[in-house]
């Protein structure tokens, strides 16, 4: 995940660019101000202390540089306590990407799929389309392709040498997400419970109304019920 400094509607934002999943967007939606732009093709955020610090906690690894970041060495942090940029700031990057600039190919390789983000390029969409049941998920903008074989090796070998961002999440079950209900609820049985991580910093827990499982959750500190998800 990548955050940038942009101007929208001649208002300073936070950019957050990320291969789409339903629980990185309901995190997203967590935080105050939090907006889908069509025009930028992406959700934005305040630029503000409170929001990008909120970011940072739900987001713990999330890569925040600009072209201009390792120039300024400067952080959204520095924003007043009204919330107002300095124009003379910048994003800081972090020290192991201070020359990194905005990747202009996003890579995600799950257990199970591979999405890919990418500008619009014949040559490029004809070789995503040579891969067996790869399809264009248009809600998404981006490229999904099964991982299995050569695939992950092959799209890493072709995109080789461009701006490209390659995260690896070999501990998502990307499937419950694959086969979530039109309500956004992952697959279970009456009898399972199922218990989703996310980001390791959360888990969702799914089952049949049982009231003994019900009053056992209770007793944990910082739970509660998620309406929007159902768990």
């Amino acid at each position: 995940m990548k955050a940038t400094k942009v101007e929208h509607h001649s208002e300073f934002r936070i950019r957050i660019d990320f291969i789409y999943d339903n629980t990185t967007v309901g995190l997203i939606k967590q935080i105050d101000g939090a907006r889908w732009s069509q025009s930028l093709q992406a959700w934005h955020l305040p630029y503000t202390k409170e929001a990008f610090t909120k970011l940072k906690e739900l987001f713990p690894d999330v890569e925040y540089t600009t072209p201009h970041a390792a120039k300024e060495g400067a952080d959204v942090e520095s924003c007043s306590p009204k919330g107002k940029p300095d124009e003379n700031r910048e994003l800081k990057s972090p020290a192991e990407a201070k020359s990194e600039v905005d990747a202009d190919i996003i890579i995600g390789i799950y257990p199970k799929v591979i999405f890919v983000k990418m500008p619009k390029n014949e040559a490029d969409i004809q070789f995503l389309r040579s891969f067996r049941f790869a399809r264009w998920l248009p809600d998404l903008f981006c490229w999904q392709l099964p991982n299995y074989g050569q695939n992950a090796r092959l799209i890493r070998n072709y995109f080789n040498g461009r701006q490209v961002s390659v995260t690896e999440h070999p501990g998502t079950d990307n499937n419950k997400v694959a086969t979530a209900t039109p309500s956004g609820q992952p697959s279970f049985t009456k009898d399972e419970l199922l218990a989703v991580s996310v980001s390791e910093r959360i888990l969702r827990i799914y089952f049949r109304f049982n009231r003994e499982i019900q009053e056992t959750l209770k007793q944990f500190p910082l739970r509660s019920w998620n309406a929007e998800y159902n768990c």
